[in-house]
């Protein structure tokens, strides 16, 4: 074989090799599986020589078209990075390419413009090729048709040895609690992915997955042996008549209120029994699961907020460190006076706001980025907005932005709220970017504050990124208001633009203490995420400056606040670890639901019958004994703790299983699939 033949076997694989390198470097995500990047990309680089020397005509032409089609691919990718921290595959893309454009576009510009560097290296494959097309260098006619059978064998049999070769790299990386294996077929997701196996292997598996379903039963059956653990069982207490209470000796002191018992389940649902009648093995296998669940128990918070009015918001890029009590009065006391959580956490979903959204609304892990999207016709009966509207609330949910960015016209009326009022569909307020809440809040209280009951959702949106004072409006509005902070200009203008949310909240409280309502609401915020703006694409770590110290980005980068507030409950603090997952299990507990709290992946935070665990993408957990780091492998114990011998691996296994369930009621519509079976999922 000449040079120039072996020059064009090697000319694609090497141009892979190239961008997948360069989409490392600068977006220096974890978890880098160099063997698997390596070999995937020669397989993909001999399969497009292939078929360059395969075709009849035209193959210089597609030589010339194939770099230019992967350097869109890689650079955008690698501009999606540094803007949010994570990969996005191409379906997402696709469907909010036009809102990115709209909201994300100074960002982007940012990142772009820190990121020219890795643009330029992407844009050299396609100018070379060009060049060796050309000059004939690079040149694939080939006329003989015996030549032509040889050149395609050896490509094939390349491509083939290579994509083997490749299988057997992930088959054998077994760091972490999930095997590369795992995330190459059951936990397949797009952004954990591409540092695994390449962007070329991620976007062909996402096309796969996409037309044939990521592989579930057939492949991998769910452990019933891994249901979460109880590490003690309360005491249930009936109304059986022949069960004699114990004596207790008379007191003059008034009896405490008694305090309500019994597992949070619906008495009806029979998952054993279920699961004899079903054929589908998946389903099968979610039933067997969920019947070796053990439940939550009822508890001295079951039913304090029954009939009371609920106002949640995700709030946009919040984040604890803004705070004070001169700046953000309001929020600083219903930070502060309510239920206090000391450790709460907003791990990093992916998929940017709309996932955030899905793990506060929902009590489930997001299975990728489209898992909001993905609930559009899905059963969601057990959401608060579901519940509360069956109970006859005014139920409504509010967005100062355009209506139809992430579909929220179509989800959010599918998680129980009976109109979804944002830009394009009845909300009159003037709009920038980004759009105020407090505006949007003047705009919107007298369409509920005078039909109690009712159950409120707002996505805000004033603390939006990028930070500075020429593309944020909110930045610029409030820019005097943080001139005399100890901060960078970065900061401040976060800092600035945040403060439209203390400003809607004020308006808020307001307007129940003068309805006279504010003992009957109850008020719950949640950010959607930690502010990426502030440290990706960023020439430094914002998060760790507002922080006032450097932040672990594993664990604590993610801690922030939970408010849940209702001005007629006294203080409560809690210090263990919670998360998003675990707000709408504790709301349907507090306003006095009943719910199966077994097929939720959060968990009652005040149950007290189990280590309460907080789970992170990667599998990646903490509890009140300590924090597991998935990609290291790694167990760090709390200070003064000692742990079982077996705890690590029983809690990453429970861990592991609970996700993967979570996914497959996702997959599989299981709420409806149980609604068809009969569960009842309103009244008991």
């Amino acid at each position: 074989m000449t040079a120039k033949k072996l020059f064009r076997i090697l000319y694609f694989p090497l141009m892979f090799l190239w961008n997948e390198a360069i989409l490392l470097i600068f977006s220096r995500p974890e978890n880098i599986r160099l063997i698997p990047v390596f070999v995937f990309s020669l397989a993909a680089g001999f399969l497009v020589y292939l078929i360059c020397a395969a075709l009849p005509k035209g193959n210089n032409i597609l030589a010339v078209i194939v770099p230019i089609i992967f350097f869109i691919f890689y650079a955008m990718e690698c501009i999606i990075y540094r803007t949010f921290g994570n990969y996005m595959d191409l379906m997402f893309a696709a469907n909010n390419g036009a809102n990115a454009a709209e909201g994300f576009s100074d960002m982007m510009l940012t990142a772009i413009g820190r990121g020219i560097g890795a643009v330029l290296l992407f844009l050299v494959p396609v100018v070379l090729t060009a060049i060796l097309v050309k000059t004939k260098v690079l040149y694939f006619k080939i006329h003989e048709t015996g030549q032509k059978l040889g050149v395609c064998f050896v490509a094939l049999l390349l491509a083939i040895s290579m994509n083997l070769l490749a299988n057997v790299a992930v088959a054998t990386g077994n760091q972490g609690a999930v095997k590369d294996s795992e995330y190459y077929t059951t936990d397949y997701e797009f952004s954990p992915a591409v540092p695994r196996f390449g962007l070329v292997t991620a976007i062909r598996l996402s096309i796969k997955y996409t037309i044939f379903g990521v592989p579930t039963a057939a492949d991998y059956e769910p452990d019933p042996s891994s249901a979460p653990p109880a590490t003690t069982t309360p005491d249930v207490v009936t109304d059986d008549p022949n069960v004699t209470p114990p004596d207790t000796p008379p007191s003059d002191e008034p009896a405490p209120p008694q305090v309500p018992t019994g597992p949070n389940i619906l008495s009806q649902v029979d998952f054993n029994a279920i699961a004899e009648t079903e054929s589908d093995k998946t389903l099968k296998a979610l039933d067997k699961y969920y019947a070796a669940v053990e439940p939550t128990y009822k508890n001295e918070y079951t039913g304090i907020f029954e009939g009371k009015n609920l106002i949640f918001i995700s709030a946009e890029a919040f984040y604890t460190y803004f705070m004070s009590p001169e700046l953000t009065p309001t929020l600083w006391k219903l930070s502060h006076e309510g239920f206090v959580f000391n450790e709460y956490y907003q791990p990093p979903w992916g998929g940017s706001t709309s996932t955030g959204e899905f793990s506060n609304l929902l009590g489930l892990i997001p299975d990728g980025a489209h898992a909001m999207r993905e609930t559009i016709g899905k059963s969601l009966p057990m959401t608060m907005g579901s519940q509360l509207m069956a109970k006859g609330y005014t139920s409504l949910a509010f967005h100062a932005w355009t209506n139809t960015y992430y579909d929220r016209d179509k989800t959010h009326k599918n998680l129980g709220y009976s109109d979804f009022i944002a830009k394009g569909s009845g909300l009159d307020m003037n709009f920038s970017w980004p759009s105020s809440d407090l505006d949007c809040m003047i705009a919107t209280v007298d369409k509920y504050i005078n039909n109690q009951p009712f159950n409120i959702y707002y996505m805000s949106i004033s603390g939006h990124a990028n930070y500075n004072w020429g593309g944020n409006a909110m930045s610029k509005k409030n820019r005097d208001l943080v001139q005399n902070l100890p901060y960078s200009e970065t900061v401040k203008a976060y800092i600035s633009c945040n403060l439209e949310l203390e400003f809607a909240m004020q308006y808020l409280v307001n307007r129940l203490k003068d309805a006279g309502i504010l003992d009957n609401t109850v008020i719950v915020l949640s950010p959607d995420h930690y502010p990426f703006g502030l440290k990706e694409g960023q020439d430094q770590d914002y998060c760790s400056e507002i922080a006032g110290r450097t932040l672990d980005p594993k664990f604590e980068l993610y801690q922030n606040t939970l408010i849940m507030y209702n001005s007629a409950t006294p203080s409560v603090t809690v210090d263990k670890p919670v998360y998003s997952l675990d707000i709408l299990p504790t709301l349907l507990n507090m306003f006095g639901v009943e719910y199966d709290s077994r097929l939720l992946t959060g968990r009652d935070i005040f149950y007290e019958g189990e280590d309460h665990v907080v789970i992170w993408p990667d599998y990646s957990w903490m509890t009140e004994k300590g924090k597991y780091n998935a990609s290291k492998d790694t167990f760090t114990a709390n200070p003064g703790v000692t742990v079982p011998e077996d705890y690590v691996a029983t809690m990453t296994k429970m861990v592991k299983t609970r996700g993967a369930n979570s996914k497959l009621v996702q997959r599989n519509n299981y709420f409806k699939v149980l609604s068809d079976k009969g569960v009842n999922f309103f009244g008991g």
